[in-house]
């Protein structure tokens, strides 16, 4: 069994009391007629609280460890009596406001305000003789306040103190000693499907955490024992459980704080959840079997965060709670999907949720109306970071009825936005807030456009300040990109760039580079991706690192590595068919590039100094060292026929060539190759009958002499259809230990 217990110190009491000192000075409890015992308790917390520091160095006494112990348990109950009265506040007052307050009480229940007010009574001055008691022995065990810190006892917070309370991690197969009521943090675990709670765990009544370490064992019958049993709980994990229809019991659970439920098999919320005043975190991520919310959510007033999820076939599970208006504490809804606005599901449900922080995903915005959008009130929401606005998926060969840009125009946010994401966007042109540089967002760190099919023009990004990282994709209508994307001829754009990708641009055929020779000048990742079209781009970024072509007109790209070898560290290059050649520099004593990828171009012949050297024999061709490549990928490049001379290249750890049909033979120099541990080759010329491994120097024994694959542990031979046996070489990789073929 692992058993983990905290050190009892006087720290983690301290902020104990120091968190129940300002609720135990709230009105509420002057209401309920315990104002004398309330103010008692805090006074004598208040003058435990003060010689703390002088436990603390004596805590190597037993005695002070058990005085210490016995301290924190009535803080504990303290917390829990103050918390139940403020319960039983918030809920008349929830019953009061939905006019569901009946004129009769039954006298002897426990809902009667004076039955209440007689128990809490007793229960607060149980505590104070309790208390009594404890202050009586820190004076017996001589604690006393000391001068140097009498000021910062009372004030300090200890925020750096989480764990509160013994936690434990609990097997039911092994014995442990349980029913102390002591134990507060519990990570629970079933042997198997056929464990049970153990009768003395149920003893532990005491406990605020409960952790399901085996979530799938955990069934509606555990669930409602949990519930019952253990009243004091704060902290509830049942994530991934095996519960089908939560129990109604988990009303009982009033100084619930957070309940996970997400990955279960729940299908049914009871009415009764709605009943946890206190809950402050619901997560029902990938409830996938979840019908809907219970009703009246809107009583959760004090939830602040609450998050679903979608599945793959663009549903969200479970739905959207109507009327999240009235949850008014929420700090973090990640995700809000825009319905009918009649049943509680209209985008004005935000109007008044200011709280709001982090990130928010707003959906379905084809249900907003024009003159809607505002309602929702985003400019006011200062705490939103980051903010995603999602059309649905449309087909662009359809007809589109809205335009989309007065529903734009009124979802402006935050001037502190920090990450924007337009996606599937109707409208022809963006909002002037993207466009007028007097309303740009300028503190925004990331900007992601995806699928605005019908945008014509990209807004004035480069005039964005602290701009990071920028995602374009599938701007259909886009054919030019020129002065309007710096931002205009005389300033320096995109100052803090350092990401950039081009996707699915099916129709741009220019980039220009009219802006200031200054722009891009933190540029380090350029990914350009099914461009077909574009022939001309600017091919000069100062701190370019990473390079991805794929699947675009390959001209632009020689000049755009021949411009930048002195900071490329990584280049990919895939189905560029207008690709002949790379510069020989690219490999010629660079210290800086480390990874190359060609992959499926058709025209690409290999490396030369200029385009009139591509007649020159390749076996003149030989490139010289280079000391930083560890990775050189060569893939379906059938016209390639200068092969580089991979002498000296001691980084090179990953050498993949396959599929060059036009090479006879393989590259002297690679069976030298220190680091190399990884080797594909093969597809070769097909007029070949035998493979062109490299050859070994045999002594007269049979051996390998020197250095022969030293490093090699994974071979992938790829042959072709007169290849008649393998390379006899393969016997003398001493270090080989996958061979694919």
């Amino acid at each position: 069994m692992k058993m983990y217990q905290e050190i009892v110190g006087s720290p983690v009491i301290s902020a104990l009391i120091n968190n129940l000192i300002p609720i135990a000075s709230e009105e509420i409890y002057y209401v309920w007629g315990v104002k004398n015992e309330i103010t008692k308790l805090r006074q004598t917390l208040l003058g435990i609280l003060a010689v703390l520091t002088d436990a603390e160095k004596q805590l190597e006494k037993e005695t002070f460890m058990v005085w210490l112990q016995n301290l924190k348990e009535v803080v504990y109950q303290s917390d829990d009596i103050l918390d139940e009265i403020a319960y039983e506040t918030l809920r008349r007052k929830m019953e009061v406001q939905g006019r569901v307050q009946r004129k009769v009480n039954n006298f002897f229940s426990l809902s009667n305000p004076l039955l209440f007010r007689l128990k809490m009574s007793h229960k607060i001055k149980h505590l104070n003789q309790i208390l009594d008691h404890v202050a009586r022995e820190k004076d017996q065990l001589g604690l006393r306040v000391r001068t140097s810190c009498s000021g910062a006892a009372a004030t300090s917070t200890s925020s750096g103190l989480r764990h509160k309370g013994t936690f434990s991690h609990l097997d039911v197969d092994e014995n442990h000693e349980m029913g102390t009521k002591r134990l507060r943090h519990v990570c629970f675990a079933l042997g198997n499907e056929f464990s049970t709670i153990p009768e003395a765990m149920y003893q532990e009544t005491n406990l605020r955490t409960f952790i399901a370490s085996t979530p799938k064992f955990i069934n509606d019958a555990y669930a409602a024992q949990i519930f019952t049993k253990f009243r004091c709980l704060r902290v509830l994990d049942l994530s991934d459980s095996a519960i089908i229809d939560l129990p109604s019991s988990v009303a009982k659970l009033k100084h619930l704080r957070y309940l996970d439920l997400s990955n279960s098999q729940v299908t049914n919320l009871p009415d009764s959840l709605t009943s946890l005043y206190n809950l402050q975190t619901l997560i029902l991520k990938n409830c996938f079997k979840l019908k809907g919310h219970p009703r009246k959510m809107k009583k959760l007033i004090n939830l602040r965060h609450l998050m679903i999820c979608k599945t793959g076939r663009n549903e969200w599970i479970p739905p959207m709670p109507s009327k999240v208006r009235n949850l008014r504490s929420l700090h973090y809804l990640p995700i809000f999907v825009v319905g009918n606005k009649k049943k509680g599901f209209g985008i004005e449900e935000l109007r008044d949720l200011n709280l709001l922080g982090g990130k928010l995903q707003m959906h379905n915005l084809d249900n907003v109306r024009d003159n809607e959008a505002e309602a929702g009130c985003l400019k006011e929401k200062q705490h939103i970071l980051r903010l995603e606005l999602h059309w649905p998926e449309i087909d662009n060969s359809s007809g589109i009825v809205s335009d989309g840009f007065a529903v734009l125009e009124g979802l402006q946010p935050h001037q502190n936005l920090k990450r924007l994401g337009i996606y599937n966007y109707v409208g022809s042109k963006f909002s002037t807030w993207m466009t007028n540089p007097n309303s740009l967002l300028l503190n925004l760190v990331l900007v992601v456009l995806k699928n605005c099919y019908l945008c014509e023009k990209l807004p004035p990004l480069g005039l964005l300040p602290c701009l990071k990282i920028l995602k374009i994709e599938g701007l259909y209508s886009v054919q030019s990109i020129g002065g309007e994307f710096y931002g205009g001829n005389d300033v320096s754009s995109f100052p803090l760039l350092e990401e950039l990708s081009l996707v699915d641009m099916l129709n741009l055929v220019v980039w220009s580079d009219e802006a200031s020779s200054s722009s891009f000048p933190r540029l380090e990742q350029l990914k350009v991706k099914y461009c077909h079209k574009l022939t001309i781009m600017p091919t000069r970024f100062p701190s370019l690192k990473v390079l991805e072509f794929e699947d675009c007109n390959g001209n632009p790209v020689s000049s755009l590595v021949e411009n930048n070898l002195s900071s490329l560290t990584s280049i990919q290059i895939k189905l560029c068919e207008e690709l002949v050649f790379l510069p020989r520099r690219l490999l010629i004593g660079n210290d800086i590039l480390h990874s190359l990828v060609i992959w499926n171009c058709q025209r690409f012949e290999g490396f030369y100094p200029d385009q009139d050297l591509e007649e020159e024999e390749e076996e003149h061709v030989e490139l010289l060292p280079n000391s930083a490549l560890y990775t050189l990928c060569l893939f379906d490049c059938p016209t390639l026929i200068s092969w580089p001379d991979l002498h000296g290249f001691n980084s090179l750890s990953f050498l993949l060539v396959i599929g060059c049909k036009r090479k006879k033979y393989i590259s002297s120099g690679i069976e030298c190759l220190p680091k190399l541990e990884y080797l594909g080759i093969g597809g070769f010329s097909e007029e070949l009958d035998s493979f062109p491994f490299p050859a070994a120097n045999i002594d007269e024994e049979g051996n390998a002499v020197g250095n022969y694959f030293p490093s090699l542990s994974l071979l992938y031979i790829y042959g072709w259809y007169k290849l008649k046996c393998l390379p006899h070489q393969i016997q003398y990789l001493t270090s080989l230990q996958t061979l694919h073929m």
